[in-house]
């Protein structure tokens, strides 16, 4: 393939897929029910970002109060870059 064509290939290729940080790649393998009682906790800015990593990592995931602050701010300059 030419570099011309391999180009006007990239015009036309799929989006590339972004890496979910902890909490999203953690979303992800929950059910339906833990997912959204996850997510309700995420938006419920009572729950310090200290607390709910504690939780989550009693669980055995793998998170710092500092991935819920970003998971918490995506889309934002300081946040992480898991979709809204």
């Amino acid at each position: 393939m030419d570099l011309i064509a391999e180009l006007n290939d990239l015009h036309v290729a799929k989006t590339v897929a972004r890496r979910l940080c902890a909490i999203g790649n953690s979303l992800v393998g929950l059910s339906d029910d833990e997912r959204e009682a996850l997510n309700a906790a995420l938006l419920n800015d009572k729950i310090r970002h200290t607390d709910l990593a504690q939780v989550l990592s009693n669980r055995g995931f793998k998170v710092s109060a500092v991935t819920v602050s970003r998971h918490r701010n995506r889309g934002e300059s300081n946040g992480c870059r898991c979709p809204q």
